[in-house]
């Protein structure tokens, strides 16, 4: 998926359609990082490292990382989502759209 910033851009192609335009914005905003997020950290000195979102700011999340007992401020694009086997997870999109299910497997 693309960025918001990008998504942006890309509204001002007259070649793409407002229904893939609505569904890719319906997406990102299913994607959102939110207070309670299990997040894994994939830029700077503390990647790799697992947390939990403490608290969502514009551009900024504060990520409570167990293994060094510290809350620390990181930029959104440095963390992404997470799982563990076990997690119970809503569907949002496709064949199970609105479908509860558990995290069997991760990769």
């Amino acid at each position: 998926l693309p960025t918001r910033k990008e998504l942006e851009l890309f509204k001002l192609c007259s070649l793409l359609d407002e229904k893939t335009l609505s569904r890719t914005s319906t997406r990102l905003d299913q994607m959102e990082i939110a207070t309670g997020s299990r997040v894994v950290i994939v830029q700077g000195e503390y990647r790799g490292l697992i947390g939990r979102v403490n608290d969502v700011d514009v551009n900024e999340v504060a990520v409570f990382i167990e293994s060094l007992d510290q809350i620390t401020q990181l930029a959104k694009s440095a963390v992404r989502s997470t799982f563990r086997i076990g997690d119970e997870v809503h569907i949002c999109n496709g064949d199970h759209s609105g479908s509860t299910g558990w995290i069997v497997d991760v990769q």
